[in-house]
Formats: structure tokens, sequence, C-alpha cells
């Protein structure tokens, strides 16, 4: 099959998203983003960028299209020939449950956007399961409000439609470090806000004053606008600092692979690939007992203490725990078994589940 996937938003999970399924699959994925700039203007105006692509590169079997894409629009711009090439949405984010920023008042009409993109395609996958849950349930509670009209077709074909199918990697098994005397900490997250470097902050500053001996590797995006816990991480801990800055894929790899602890102190997170990928290289991984975090464990693991804390708490004692079996070499075999789960990650794995998703939809 030829498919148009349809990405107007590239940030660089969703560009590698793409390129590691287009390498694996089967079909033929076209792939035509745009810039990972002015998200709004991308809803509201790619859908004429699309179409025109649709219209003029074709003919194509299916579209493949991202939550940017304001799918319903785009298929309303073709000429009636077109408008039936059958459409898959897949959800990296969304705009009805994406935490607001302080002051911050949603917009729901980018999340309607959503909602009329699954009504449109015949296929909505997910990243994660939490992430397709607190959608619908979202859903369901923003079609309730609306007054005059039954809407409950809407919520019933958003969960009759959607299913979940992760992000993948190419990257290798690596293998738990060998213990060491100031285990490396690994922050692989963008500085925003919803990624908390409040409570990263806070952490080190208990660790610190503990005793704990550690080391850090500041990886992820940085923006114009960086947050002022990050000012302060890189002048309080200066001497602790290994590497700092977003890294290139190469350069990124090497960091992960030379850190021995990965640490989210999220309170938004819909999968989590560069945790993903610091868990695949061995890391001991320190992350919130909600999310999506959870569905990147063993299931054996998901209840205890040893790799996941309680979401209000911050992450110190955790943190101190991995710092020690870090240094003590325990917890070895748990370690292996987090990384053998990551097999059903690796595009091997997922590029067929795609490629069946994809012949559905179009068979149906």
């Amino acid at each position: 099959m030829r498919i148009l996937a349809a990405e107007p938003y590239a940030a660089p999970s969703h560009r590698s998203f793409l390129e590691g399924l287009a390498a694996h699959s089967r079909h033929d994925l076209q792939l035509e983003m745009l810039p990972a700039r002015t998200w709004k203007w991308r809803m509201r105006t790619a859908s004429f960028h699309f179409a025109g692509l649709l219209e003029n590169d074709g003919p194509w079997d299916l579209i493949f299209a991202s939550d940017y894409l304001n799918l319903a629009e785009t298929i309303a711009l073709l000429p009636p020939k077109l408008r039936g090439i059958p459409a898959v949405v897949y959800f990296h984010e969304n705009q009805l449950t994406y935490p607001l920023q302080p002051g911050e008042e949603r917009d729901v009409h980018h999340a309607l956007t959503h909602i009329h993109a699954i009504g449109t395609a015949r296929k909505a996958l997910f990243n994660s399961s939490y992430h397709r849950n607190v959608f619908i349930q979202a859903v369901d509670e923003l079609l309730a409000k609306a007054p005059d009209i039954d809407l409950t077709s809407a919520v019933r074909f958003t969960k009759e439609r959607s299913s979940v199918l992760p992000l993948g990697t190419d990257l290798e098994r690596g293998e738990p470090a060998p213990p060491t005397e100031e285990p490396v900490i690994l922050w692989p997250h963008r500085w925003e806000y919803d990624k908390n470097p409040a409570a990263f902050l806070a952490a080190l500053i208990e660790l610190e004053g503990q005793g704990v001996p550690f080391r850090l590797q500041l990886a992820g995006q940085r923006f114009r606008n960086r947050p002022a816990e990050l000012d302060e991480i890189e002048a309080r801990f200066r001497s602790r600092i290994e590497l700092g800055g977003y890294l290139e894929r190469t350069d990124y790899l090497s960091a992960i692979r030379n850190s021995h602890i990965v640490i989210s102190t999220a309170q938004h997170e819909f999968f989590g690939l560069g945790t993903l990928e610091a868990i695949r290289s061995g890391a001991f991984p320190v992350l919130p007992r909600s999310l999506a975090y959870p569905e990147l464990l063993p299931s054996e693991h998901r209840g205890g203490g040893m790799f996941l804390y309680a979401a209000d708490d911050l992450p110190t004692e955790c943190l101190a725990r991995a710092v020690d079996s870090v240094r003590s070499g325990n917890h070895l075999r748990a370690r292996e078994d987090l990384i053998r789960h990551t097999d059903r990650f690796h595009w091997e794995t997922l590029a067929p589940q795609f490629d069946a998703a994809f012949e559905e939809a179009v068979e149906e």
C-alpha cells in the first residue's frame, strides 16, 4: 500500500516515530512533515497543505495522520472522488487532557478537532493505555456539557475505533551498568513545566544533604523560556554535571549508555520514549507510579517501590535506593527483566502490528 504519513508538527519524537515505522513497515510510507512550530496554527491550517498533497501526489491507499492534523477538514477539502480515502489517526498527545500552564484556559475547539478526526478515521491509535483511558473519560465529560444534543454516539465511536499501539525504538538491548561509587543520574526530558523540574531540584538538594554520591547528565530539549530550576541545578551542582544540553541522536545514545539511573518527576507523560530507551540501555528507572510509566515495566514490577514512587511524593527515597543498588550491584536480575520487557517496543515487534492495523482500516 502507498500511505501518506501526515505530520504537521514534527517534534523530534514524532519524526523518530515515523522514520522508524517507515524503515520497518512492509508498506510504502511517504513521510510528509512540517516543522514543529506554532502548533495552534498547524492544527487550524495544515489541512490545506495536506489536502493539496493528497490531491496532487496520489493515488493513495491510506492516510496515516497525527493528532495535530485536522483530519475532518482535510477530507472535506478534497474533491468528491477522493473523499473515500481511508484514514488512521495516531495520538502522541491530545489537547483535551494536556496539562495547562498557570493562568492558561483550555480551548475546547482543539479538543473537538480530535473527536472529529476520530469520527472521520476508521481507526484511532493511542501510544499508551493510560492516554486512551484519560482521553475517553475527558471526551465523555466534555460532550456531556453540550446543550440540547445527545452526543453519546460520539463517545461510543471514540471508544469503538480507538486502540493502543505504543511508540517503537531501533535501540538494541544494553545491560545494567557495573557497580560504581558515583552513579550517574540522567534527566532525558524536555525542560518545561509539565515535567516538574522543581521536584527534581528538590530531590537533588535532599540527596546532597544526605551525603548521597551522584553525578548528573542533563539531556532533554531546551527552549527560549527555560525554567528557573534548570538555572539553579546548573549553578548548585555544577561540579557534578558531566553533560548538559540537547544532544543529537548519536551523542544522546552515548549519554544514556553511560548513565546508571533515569529519573522522571513528570506531572504529564503519555508514553515516555526517552525513559524507555534509557531502561533498554540498562538504566535503573526511578519513575512516578502513575501516568504511562507503569506500562514501560513488567507487570510484576508495577506495584512495588523498587522502581516506582508515589506520584505525590518527591522521588528522594526511591533515588537513594537506586544509588545504593547501583553502587552495590543489587537488583541486577530485576533490571535484566526490565530490559527484556522492552523487546515488545522494538520496531521488529511493533511494525507488523501497525501494518495489520493499516490493512484492517483499508479492508473495512
